[in-house]
């Protein structure tokens, strides 16, 4: 059993050398496939030079239409590995996590799932926002979304039609059919989120815009392109 971790990045140059080489150090027996949709930066530069020192273990794959959705597909296609990992760039896995998955995809039953999950720097605030999420809609409503570093068979994954190529909560479709495939497993270590966006917007802000997309996904039925109208208005 061979892991594909896929990272999709735009204009990444900032966390992107320190995502890679904290991925380099959990091992050897894994590929990463770095998936970019067209960044102005300083991105592919750096990923191609820390490519050429680890060379079949690092790739990247450039001018990917921008899109999670989109760049994570591209990334699931040249993968070699029998399970995929979808990490976002500021995201970090902990010492164990893929050993974690290893472990437990051993048995056949299990499709794949996510990471609990916890935040580079919290408050209370942030910290009891994280509890709550972990419970509530990881544990009891077995939902993921990507900064849960979602993993799945690429066998499922192809069979439930890879991401759906939309503009927001791909993530969470995604977790939504993986849940009815079969079961799902949620594991620890934490993986750690960078909470950067949620002290520049403000904690409680960031936390109502979360519920609120998901409010209206969810009740309201609201189709993607709409939610990421509203998002965008609402994260001005």
């Amino acid at each position: 059993m061979k892991i594909s971790i896929v990272v999709p990045v735009l204009n990444e140059a900032n966390v992107i050398a320190s995502c890679i080489a904290k991925l380099l150090e959990l091992g050897d027996d894994f590929e990463i496939i770095v998936a970019d949709g067209g960044s102005r930066d300083e991105t592919v530069p750096i990923v191609k030079q820390m490519a050429s020192r680890n060379r079949n273990r690092l790739q990247v794959l450039e001018n990917i239409k921008p899109g999670r959705a989109f760049q994570m597909n591209a990334g699931a296609d040249a993968a070699a590995g029998d399970v995929l990992l979808f990490l976002h760039a500021d995201c970090t896995l902990s010492k164990g996590s893929l050993n974690a998955i290893y472990e437990n995809l051993k048995d056949q039953a299990i499709i794949g799932g996510g990471f609990y999950k916890k935040y580079s720097v919290e408050n209370v605030f942030l910290s009891m926002y994280r509890i709550a999420m972990n419970v509530i809609r990881t544990k009891w409503m077995k939902s993921l979304v990507g900064t849960n570093a979602i993993f799945v068979r690429k066998q499922t994954f192809i069979q439930l039609g890879k991401f759906q190529e939309v503009s927001l909560l791909e993530d969470v479709m995604l977790s939504d059919r993986m849940k009815k495939a079969g079961r799902l497993i949620f594991l620890k270590p934490h993986v750690v989120s960078s909470s950067r966006r949620y002290y520049e917007a403000g904690i409680l802000r960031r936390i109502w815009i979360a519920y609120k997309i998901m409010y209206l996904y969810r009740i309201k039925h609201k189709p993607p392109d709409e939610l990421k109208s509203i998002y965008t208005q609402m994260t001005r």
